[in-house]
């Protein structure tokens, strides 16, 4: 019976992991917009299972800051306000790009030739193709793991898609946007150390401009 209970159990993690993803990235693009009821039952019929995986993941993204619950009215989108928007970006200035700095210049050989790849494959990218919200953390967690801070990559992990949230709308599948990361990447792989952290700042401060936008009452 123990080994069954397992099985329903990791089963059941399964399904939580796959509708955890698909709704931060719902909630990060506003398919999912703040302030909205999110309902379980509704949920569980699109997934074709019951609300117990539903009710799990929601678990999770409130944890993150992604949803909030109430009384009498279950979960919500959370809301966007531009105190946390300055809370958020202020707490990623701090750390993230003098540790993405620092990466760029511990990193090992397969390190720098995972980064290489990743420029190369941005370079022969449509300018115009969307990147999802977990591919632009992918990418920032590979700029900053060599630097072998796992609390600032955790952080960094906790933070992300809370502020991007607020750049939804930024122009993320646009020329300049894209500008921006083949610079970093260009800096990060000649391990110039000062041109990484200042472009990282740059950019967090270009979203940052989106953020206080998006949330404007």
């Amino acid at each position: 019976m123990g080994r069954r209970d397992g099985i329903v159990s990791n089963t059941i993690q399964t399904l939580s992991d796959r509708i955890h993803d698909v709704l931060r990235e719902r909630l990060v693009n506003h398919d999912i917009p703040p302030g909205e009821p999110i309902r379980q039952d509704a949920f569980a019929a699109e997934f074709g299972m019951s609300k117990i995986p539903v009710r799990e993941a929601l678990t999770r993204l409130e944890a993150n800051g992604l949803v909030i619950s109430t009384p009498h009215k279950g979960y919500l989108a959370a809301p966007l306000t531009l105190e946390e928007a300055e809370e958020l970006f202020t707490l990623r200035r701090l750390f993230e790009p003098a540790t993405t700095a620092l990466a760029a210049t511990v990193a090992d050989a397969d390190q720098r030739a995972d980064v290489r790849r990743r420029l190369e494959a941005l370079e022969e990218a449509p300018q115009n193709m969307k990147r999802t919200a977990d591919e632009r953390l992918e990418l920032l967690e590979t700029l900053m793991a060599p630097a072998r801070r796992p609390t600032s990559l955790a952080l960094m992990r906790h933070l992300f898609f809370r502020t991007e949230r607020y750049v939804h709308m930024a122009p993320e599948s646009g020329a300049l946007d894209i500008q921006q990361v083949h610079s970093l990447l260009k800096a990060w792989l000649s391990g110039d150390r000062s041109k990484v952290e200042t472009l990282y700042r740059s950019r967090l401060d270009a979203r940052w401009s989106a953020a206080r936008v998006n949330a404007a009452p």
